[in-house]
């Protein structure tokens, strides 16, 4: 379980242990410091989460606009059957997705509808954590992705399997004992120390060191803290040191630039000076209660996913990574139905999920939305359990025991090729 200490605290000189796992935070960095072990078997393969921050109105993303209810129920917000980017005759994408019908043309780009789970919470919080943990039930302390790590690197090494591009650690990435930063960019990384006082830095990683030399017993606080120091020590000096070598133009937004981060950090683990092969970036804003089509709402979100998207994909195809990085697009819920008096939409629930990438057997999956077939609190009915899409991913992408990860047997979704 992963704990997270703010700047000030360690600053003090506080140091959390919590569940054998030591976690500092300081300048944006955070790490599982527990030591991982080297890359699975199998070559480069890279995952890369994009979290829709607020809960995404699939509806009107993955548009039905052969669906006469669609507009009764969003006599403003709806769009218009003219507009959208058409997949079949009843459903399309948003407008501002062009780069992505392309990709969706070329069998770049897999729509995943009606995703979602039983009994689901509309709680940001809540739901999140659900998403992340892939735990409908019970709160589990790590992540998906967390445990698929813990799975394929057994503790022993240094090195860093997975970044957060973000302040924060999200649950999805908590592990055990597998190594996971969290850092908003790279540039300025350094090891966390106060300024006010001179040599911090230096007298923190002798701190470190000395520790390394004194006897410790195994699995004890000093253990944990003396290799935890030196694993937090490597790995920012390594990252710090990630060369900024992308030519293509990405759009200056939080997501181009969080994308921009994941390139370099790519370009790296390709040429062997750091190991992480999952990433995680975001973009907020999907909380639309009111004017959801105001400038800077909905539609300028996917115009904004859509331009980062675009320009992530020229640069892998320019390191010659493209077909070795899958990208996979999730939120915590959707919207209801119909659109509320503040012209937005409250909570709800299913949502289209994306996976994105060379790697991806492009496509429709899963039933069209049912419009007139809705829950007891007139919510959209998920017909696809998203521990199925990850399912889909652990076992043919990352090459995972996905029953051991998700807690059960879930049949893929057939995104991604059959090993």
């Amino acid at each position: 379980m992963m704990q997270c200490v703010g700047r000030r605290g360690f600053l003090k000189g506080a140091v959390s242990i919590v569940g054998g796992t030591v976690a500092l935070r300081g300048l944006g960095l955070a790490g599982s410091l527990i030591p991982g072990t080297a890359r699975a078997a199998g070559g480069p393969r890279t995952l890369v989460l994009l979290r829709l921050y607020g809960g995404n109105d699939g509806l009107n993303t993955v548009i039905p606009y052969g669906a006469g209810t669609y507009y009764d129920l969003r006599p403003r917000l709806a769009v218009a059957p003219a507009q959208v980017l058409p997949l079949t005759g009843q459903i399309g994408l948003h407008p501002r997705m062009v780069a992505l019908k392309g990709h969706y043309d070329a069998g770049r780009l897999a729509v995943i509808q009606s995703v979602g789970y039983p009994n689901p919470n509309l709680s940001h919080f809540r739901s999140e954590i659900i998403w992340q943990s892939a735990d409908p039930v019970g709160i589990t302390s790590t992540g998906w992705v967390g445990r698929w790590l813990d799975q394929a690197f057994p503790a022993g090494d240094e090195d860093v399997r997975a970044v957060d591009v973000s302040y924060y650690l999200q649950h999805v990435l908590l592990s055990d004992h597998a190594n996971v930063f969290a850092f908003p960019n790279l540039d300025g990384l350094n090891f966390p120390t106060d300024y006010a006082y001179s040599g911090d830095v230096d007298i923190k990683r002798q701190t470190f060191e000395a520790l390394a030399t004194l006897p410790r017993a195994p699995g004890s606080p000093a253990e944990n803290l003396a290799r935890g120091g030196y694993v937090l020590s490597k790995n920012v000096d390594l990252y710090a040191a990630v060369p900024d070598g992308i030519a293509t133009t990405f759009p200056d937004t939080r997501l181009g630039n969080g994308l921009r981060t994941v390139s370099r950090m790519i370009a790296a683990t390709r040429a062997g000076s750091t190991a992480a092969s999952v990433f995680q970036v975001g973009i907020d804003g999907f909380d639309t209660h009111a004017q959801q089509d105001a400038e800077g709402g909905h539609a300028d979100l996917w115009g904004d996913i859509d331009g980062a998207l675009a320009a992530f994909h020229a640069e892998m195809t320019a390191q010659g990574a493209a077909d070795d990085v899958l990208v996979l697009v999730y939120s915590e819920f959707g919207r209801r139905v119909e659109e509320n008096g503040s012209r937005g939409t409250d909570h709800g629930t299913a949502a289209p999920m994306f996976a994105f990438g060379n790697p991806v057997v492009g496509g429709l999956y899963g039933p069209d939305a049912d419009l007139l077939n809705l829950d007891g609190d007139d919510n959209l009915v998920h017909q696809v359990d998203f521990r199925e899409v990850y399912a889909t991913v652990v076992e043919r992408w990352l090459g995972g025991d996905s029953s051991a990860v998700l807690g059960g047997t879930f049949t893929p979704v057939p995104f991604l090729p059959t090993p």
